[in-house]
């Protein structure tokens, strides 16, 4: 019977996961839609392998704050982040920030067009139990071939990857620690290209053109 209820929690457990991941991958894609291509849209956190990704998009006033819509161009930001729980753990979650038309302007007067800081007040939730967000940059070459390319000013393409915990692993990573090398190197998952050996984590992509 314990055997049982362990392959029913971890089925319900994996279920979960490729809902919310998708989900969250599905409310990228409409946020990029209406993407302004000429601003610099992206940012690589430099200090970890995930990143901070950043654009403004058009919306409708009606999906922005009222009284802060006077425009359509909204800033939208996603930010990867160890942040605690409601039991005292640590887990990542993948936020996302939004802004209205009104503090978007004000943002670009102001020239500080980076991701900002988690408001853990604010900010929502996209995903939970976020072993890595990262937003890899491709430039094609004269042959046509893409190759990965540490410009993103010079990329043409970007692929996202949003990896999701599968199991109860979390439970073994209760410190802010253990959600970065060498923490989570001890429960078997690291932050290389090669997804087969991170068996308890899940995979979810996207591609986007960031040129015509």
């Amino acid at each position: 019977l314990a055997r049982a209820s362990d392959v029913y929690a971890r089925s319900d457990r994996e279920m979960r996961v490729t809902r919310e991941g998708r989900v969250a991958i599905e409310r990228i894609r409409r946020d990029w839609v209406g993407r302004l291509a000429s601003y610099p849209y992206f940012q690589r956190d430099e200090a970890g392998p995930s990143t901070k990704w950043a654009f403004l998009s058009a919306m409708p006033a009606r999906a922005q704050e009222t009284g802060r819509n006077a425009g359509d161009v909204c800033y939208i930001a996603y930010t990867p982040e160890v942040t605690p729980d409601r039991n005292g753990r640590f887990s990542r979650k993948l936020y996302r920030h939004f802004e209205s038309s009104n503090d978007a302007l004000a943002r670009l007067r102001s020239h500080t067009t980076a991701p900002p800081a988690v408001n853990l007040e604010t900010d929502d939730v996209l995903a939970f139990d976020v072993l890595d967000f990262k937003v890899t940059f491709l430039v094609a070459g004269p042959d046509g071939q893409r190759t990965e390319t540490k410009d993103p000013q010079q990329a043409d393409t970007a692929l996202l990857a949003l990896r999701l915990l599968t199991t109860k692993a979390t439970a073994e990573m209760p410190a802010e620690s253990d959600w970065s090398p060498p923490g989570n190197e001890r429960l078997g998952f690291d932050f290389d290209d090669n997804e087969e050996d991170d068996a308890n984590a899940r995979t979810f992509r996207m591609q986007v053109r960031l040129k015509p």
